[in-house]
């Protein structure tokens, strides 16, 4: 029986094809002529990036205001455009196998992300989805992390996270104590 008793899963490129959805929001957003979006939504993830090594990786909430309508339009967008794809195999397997052996799977991104588990008709697999922001700390800071295993109660070393970047997602896990796996679900088995 393995010791792990609880799975966290970063959404992004781990549970589908980041390339692949990528070149679907562009060819939809193109089409729609939308250009001023799609560059407000670059902005949005280079403002996220950039506070990842400042101040611990501190959610910066002053500026937060002015990404909000930019973040309810990509959520629009992106749910459209999951809606259309499909999960990725590999992350399928892995999420099936964990969910026959009881295992506690939660979602946890940079942002909000039910509605993409929604969109990819993977919510039944989950217990929860939260977020780096809300936990206040951007990946790779281990306070959402941390957060995570105290909400369940689960020790770090009952802890897997997986996740599609090693400078977030595997640093942040090894930061917390808990083990990781590199996912990229835009390759094949």
């Amino acid at each position: 029986m393995s010791t792990i008793k609880l799975v966290t899963w970063d959404v992004d490129g781990t549970l589908y094809s980041l390339p692949a959805f990528k070149r679907r929001v562009f060819v939809r957003l193109a089409l729609r002529g939308r250009f001023g979006l799609m560059r407000s939504m670059l902005e949005l993830h280079e403002w996220i990036d950039s506070q990842r090594g400042v101040s611990g990786g501190r959610v910066d909430l002053k500026d937060w205001s002015q990404w909000e309508g930019v973040f309810a339009e990509e959520r629009r967008v992106f749910a459209a455009v999951l809606s259309g794809m499909k999960p990725a195999p590999r992350a399928l397997d892995l999420l099936e196998s964990y969910r026959a052996q009881g295992v506690i799977q939660v979602a946890l991104s940079d942002l909000e992300s039910r509605y993409k588990l929604q969109a990819l008709g993977l919510e039944p697999y989950f217990a929860d989805a939260t977020s780096a922001f809300e936990s206040g700390f951007w990946k790779p800071s281990p306070v959402a992390f941390r957060a995570a295993q105290k909400k369940w109660g689960i020790k770090p070393h009952e802890h897997l996270h997986i996740g599609d970047r090693m400078e977030t997602d595997g640093l942040g896990a090894q930061a917390a104590g808990c083990g990781f796996v590199l996912l990229d679900g835009s390759r094949a088995w």
